[in-house]
């Protein structure tokens, strides 16, 4: 066993370029990975505190006749009896 570290070790000692390459390239990955989760978990957040400022059940809907004025839902609406 001692042996295959001296090996490695010493591949690695050699080509010091291709080492700091490869570490360089695991640091970026990590940080990558770090920067997407943070990021999502960011939007899901935003998104959740945009949803509920909307409060989207709180609209309401008006009908405008032809002229242009604005009718209430009730009054658009015919009795029973007018219809007859």
């Amino acid at each position: 066993m001692k042996t295959a570290f001296r090996k490695i070790w010493r591949d690695l000692w050699n080509n010091k370029g291709r080492t700091a390459l490869v570490v360089l390239s695991i640091g970026v990955g990590v940080l990558a990975l770090g920067m997407i989760t943070a990021s999502n978990a960011l939007m899901d957040r935003q998104m959740t505190k945009s949803q509920a400022a909307s409060r989207l059940s709180d609209l309401a809907a008006r009908r405008t006749s032809r002229a242009g004025r604005v009718q209430s839902p009730a009054a658009s609406r015919k009795s029973p009896a007018a219809s007859r």
